[in-house]
């Protein structure tokens, strides 16, 4: 509007006197070289609007690049979310049955074909033991699943046909020969698992395991075996070396609770988890400092 203007009035001007500008070293008889007042305004005024062109496209350029922006950065943010959900950690999740409130059992299964067993986890213990089908022993009948090696195709007793015993705080008993095998878990297997055959049982007549899952550190095992959590991660098999309970309070219920290996079930809590180390003098066992 300012150019405009101006160039009205300068035009006005032009009816009456022209002024003319002169270079230093002009002939008087080179009129090429006479830049007149109206020459140099119009020049000011292209220039002006050159300008002003310039700042609406800039103006138009920045609504532009924002606006395209936007859109990238939705379209990257959609993309990272339907990257996040599509991927599959590996989590192994277990249901659990609940026995009156006072312990919770899961399905483990042993062999080519798997032979499945009703299992204890014991986070107090590292070693994992089934009955055998040669456990003759008195409390042995209060098993309801004994494990057979002759039907596994995969199973192996160790060099030496060592033998295991462990004994826990209630009072049970238990001795047998160790052997590997393969040990699965809801359909993942864990390959070249040891663990232990039962021959002789003193234990309470009122459980309702089959055999006990540890779920300890190395240095707690009796029978110097990898603890299935270990081998689980090793074999690649769960993302994180992380071993989670949910527990279902009310024994009414189908199912009674879960485990999960490799992580936890954030759908069944609220918050954020607090973790705290493991004391160095207990290594053994799930054991953390309290500071009252």
């Amino acid at each position: 509007m300012f150019a405009e203007r101006m160039e009205e009035k300068l035009n006005d001007d032009d009816d009456e006197d022209e002024y003319s500008v002169y270079s230093a070293d002009t002939d008087d008889d080179d009129e090429s070289n006479i830049v007149t007042l109206a020459d140099i305004t119009k020049l000011i005024i292209i220039t002006m609007k050159l300008i002003l062109l310039v700042y609406v496209l800039l103006l138009l350029g920045n609504n532009y690049f924002l606006q395209n922006v936007e859109s990238r950065s939705q379209s990257f943010s959609v993309k990272v979310y339907h990257q996040r959900t599509n991927t599959t950690s590996r989590v192994i999740a277990e249901n659990l049955i609940n026995y009156k409130n006072i312990y919770w059992v899961g399905d483990v299964c042993i062999g080519t074909p798997p032979q499945c067993f009703k299992m204890l986890f014991d986070t107090g213990s590292s070693d994992l033991w089934i009955p055998s089908t040669k456990c003759y022993a008195t409390d042995c009948a209060n098993f309801v699943s004994r494990f057979d090696e002759s039907k596994s195709s995969t199973f192996k007793h160790l060099p030496n046909r060592e033998m295991f015993s462990i004994a826990y705080m209630d009072g049970t008993r238990v001795s047998g020969l160790m052997g590997v095998d393969s040990v699965s878990i809801n359909g993942f297997t864990i390959h070249h698992q040891s663990f232990a055959q039962i021959t002789f049982a003193k234990m309470p007549s009122n459980l309702a395991n089959d055999g006990i899952f540890g779920l300890g550190f190395y240095s707690l095992s009796n029978g110097n075996m990898t603890p299935v959590v270990f081998n689980l991660w090793h074999q690649r098999l769960i993302d994180q070396p992380i071993v989670s309970f949910w527990l279902d309070p009310n024994p009414e219920h189908s199912r009674g609770g879960e485990i999960f290996f490799g992580g936890v079930n954030s759908q069944l809590f609220e918050d954020e988890i607090i973790y705290a180390n493991v004391t160095k003098q207990q290594i053994q066992r799930w054991e953390i400092q309290l500071n009252g």
